[in-house]
């Protein structure tokens, strides 16, 4: 099986700042790999009509699997929790009318091969702890730099009622040990009762002042059929602190807090699994790979214009996607 992974296309930033024809161009070359799959890792758009326009536009035959980034759940800035609507409703109906597997709603197995995973969201254990002493929890809550007042923008456009960072991260990592209940990657009793996880979620949910479905949550049972080889997770938050870059300045290094969630990484590291074990991830615009805890990790964004070193959209891409035979 081929896949093709990448993360962070901003489809439509980098269709008005570079070329008008961006999304075509990635979909030719794409098309030249002849992938069986193509995951992307999140951050299309925050606008949901680029999104529809970037499906449109995007046509392989192929498997398609989504996972949301934090861009594409933004919402008005009027908005209270509007970023639940996007993610439970909104994005799920558009992947559903333009053939792409929305994978937080359920984990999909393709050969021999199962993929699992969700956009997961920053706890701020990415953070350069070197500024402990001079940066509260608090200060990262607020999503300003106190040096120099700097945003980061899911302050403005990424809305979850009344929940902190942490609390939406924790929703998220809950849905990810359902997926993997659901797939029968884990036994409930290796991490929580069912009522026990189901109780969380419901007040999570509730304080983010978005109305519970109890359909989503499934009891625990096999989907999957035959022997699975290969176990990939996808996520827009990196899961792996290795993955964010420090430059010791602490102007830079506030903003590492919101770029990832350790407790991700060691969930994919806790599962009991023979077999081959690859992590897919964007959000920092750094392209990486490494081997962690025997799991293959591959930070696999294409990012935005201003961010590359070629003018040549082909030499772009061939440094940032990833091609892997499974």
């Amino acid at each position: 099986m081929k896949l093709a992974a990448f993360s962070d296309p901003h489809s439509d930033i980098n269709s008005k700042r570079f070329d008008p024809n961006y999304t075509t161009i990635l979909t030719d070359y794409i098309s030249d790999f002849d992938p069986d799959v193509v995951l992307i890792a999140g951050d299309i758009s925050g606008s949901s009509k680029e999104l529809i326009k970037f499906f449109e536009e995007f046509q392989i035959d192929c498997h398609k699997l989504f996972v949301p980034g934090n861009h594409d759940l933004w919402v008005s800035q009027n908005s209270e929790n509007g970023s639940w609507a996007k993610y439970f409703t909104l994005i799920p109906e558009i992947c559903e009318t333009y053939g792409w597997h929305y994978l937080p709603n359920n984990p999909i197995q393709i050969e021999n091969t199962a993929f699992i995973g969700n956009t997961g969201w920053y706890d701020y254990s990415t953070r350069n702890e070197k500024w402990d002493n001079e940066i509260s929890k608090i200060a990262y809550e607020k999503k300003t730099n106190p040096f120099d007042q700097g945003v980061w923008m899911d302050k403005a456009f990424a809305k979850f009622g009344d929940l902190h960072d942490q609390e939406v991260a924790e929703y998220f990592l809950l849905e990810l040990q359902v997926n993997l209940m659901k797939a029968g990657l884990i036994n409930v009793r290796e991490i929580n009762s069912y009522s026990t996880l189901l109780e969380k979620i419901k007040s999570i949910l509730k304080k983010g002042k978005f109305k519970f479905d109890t359909k989503k949550i499934e009891p625990t049972h096999q989907e999957f059929e035959g022997n699975i080889e290969n176990l990939v997770f996808a996520s827009h938050i990196v899961p792996f602190k290795k993955f964010v870059k420090f430059r010791d300045s602490i102007r830079w290094d506030y903003f590492s807090a919101f770029i990832g969630n350790s407790q991700i990484g060691d969930l994919m590291s806790s599962i009991h699994f023979k077999g081959r074990k690859i992590s897919i991830f964007g959000h920092t615009h750094y392209p990486q790979q490494s081997i962690i805890r025997q799991i293959e990790a591959y930070c696999v964004p294409i990012g935005y214009n201003h961010e590359w070193k070629f003018s040549n959209l082909n030499k772009v891409f061939s440094r940032r996607i990833k091609i892997l035979e499974i």
